[in-house]
């Protein structure tokens, strides 16, 4: 069933709701009560015993009160043991079935026929106003009917006679429909609070979620910038250094060297510059994270760029014996315009590439106009 799908807690908070109808409830059908009573007591008036009406008012209105005061006295310290005192209102909720049983005994045997058809209306209103009220708890809508339908079919009975044993049936009937009406609205109801429980559940899930979310991303933002501040912090010690080594490398192609230590000169410069290229890569990351990455072109010469990448694979090509062969278009122009970085980038990429996954023969780099 759908109660038994939910916690312990959950079942808790459906009592508890539960709980909350009845004593609100109490309190409306107490006033009703009171209400009932005036009506009653004036149409009994002329047909009781002043002492014997006098009796049965005294105690509907003490039963009255005191489920007013009970409730009142629940308003201000609420209940921590909800079945004593769900069982209490029951109590007390009997007590009045029994006093609204007894209306019928204090009517002189003479009275008008009149006067018993209204109060036999009254405690059929009253009997149906209980289903409503109390559908929530099944025990409280017996208390108040059972009580009161059976008293009063005690009164047909004793009575005596073809039409007062009808009435008995009548009653025995009008018992028998409450109690399935009872059973259906308690059914129901418990059905309404369990999905409104079940819903507010679900809402504080889904608030739970959205801030586990927010944390994370919140989480995620915090290492985004960490991460870019300590990009940012190696990238300047690597570079300085690196600086160095150019510099150190400029420096000694300045002095006497044979053609094959200047090739070598040139391949550490080629080599640190595209190391340092290579940092500016790791910070271009964060660049393109933070949706900071723009392209820079300016003219430079192609052949150079071409150069440039040749000598930065041609350490690793000799150590696997391959060639590095170059290809130019001759229509092609000495300036071009365009960002030389990126474009350095992805040409030592493609070239270490072809380098790496070429066992043996030559690399060739071919470099085309475009039509």
């Amino acid at each position: 069933t759908t109660e038994s799908m939910l916690t312990t807690e959950h079942r808790d908070m459906v009592e508890r709701l539960k709980a909350d109808a009845l004593i609100k409830n109490n309190r409306i059908s107490a006033v009703a009560t009171l209400v009932n009573l005036v009506i009653a007591a004036g149409i009994m008036w002329s047909f009781s015993s002043p002492l014997w009406l006098g009796g049965w008012a005294l105690i509907v209105v003490a039963n009255s009160v005191a489920r007013l005061a009970y409730v009142r006295f629940l308003t201000q310290h609420p209940p921590q043991n909800l079945k004593r005192t769900v069982n209490w209102i029951a109590v007390s909720i009997l007590t009045s079935g029994v006093s609204w049983g007894l209306p019928l005994f204090v009517l002189e045997p003479d009275a008008n026929p009149a006067a018993t058809y209204v109060i036999i209306y009254i405690l059929a209103g009253m009997s149906a106003g209980a289903v409503v009220s109390f559908s929530s708890h099944f025990r409280a809508v017996l208390a108040f009917t059972i009580p009161m339908v059976t008293l009063t079919a005690v009164y047909f009975f004793l009575e005596g006679g073809a039409y007062s044993l009808a009435m008995v049936g009548v009653l025995m009937l009008f018992l028998l429909v409450t109690t399935f009406m009872t059973v259906g609205n308690n059914r129901m109801i418990d059905a309404a609070l369990n999905n409104q429980i079940k819903a507010e559940l679900q809402s504080e899930k889904i608030g739970r979620m959205a801030a586990s979310l927010e944390e994370a991303v919140a989480q995620a933002e915090l290492a985004s910038t960490a991460k870019s501040q300590f990009l940012a912090n190696m990238s300047h010690e690597i570079r300085t250094p690196l600086n160095g080594v150019l510099g150190m490398a400029q420096l000694l192609e300045r002095t006497p060297l044979n053609h094959e230590q200047k090739e070598f000169t040139r391949t550490i410069t080629s080599s640190g510059q595209a190391l340092l290229d290579l940092i500016s890569d790791v910070l271009d990351i964060s660049r393109i994270e933070a949706g900071m990455m723009r392209i820079e072109p300016a003219p430079f010469v192609l052949d150079d760029l071409v150069d440039m990448t040749v000598d930065t694979v041609t350490g690793t090509a000799r150590t696997k014996g391959l060639e590095i062969l170059v290809e130019t278009d001759k229509n092609l122009p000495k300036s071009v315009v365009g960002d030389i970085q990126r474009l350095r980038q992805v040409l030592i990429n493609l070239a270490g590439n072809a380098v790496k996954f070429t066992d043996a023969g030559h690399v060739e780099i071919m470099v085309r106009c475009g039509k």
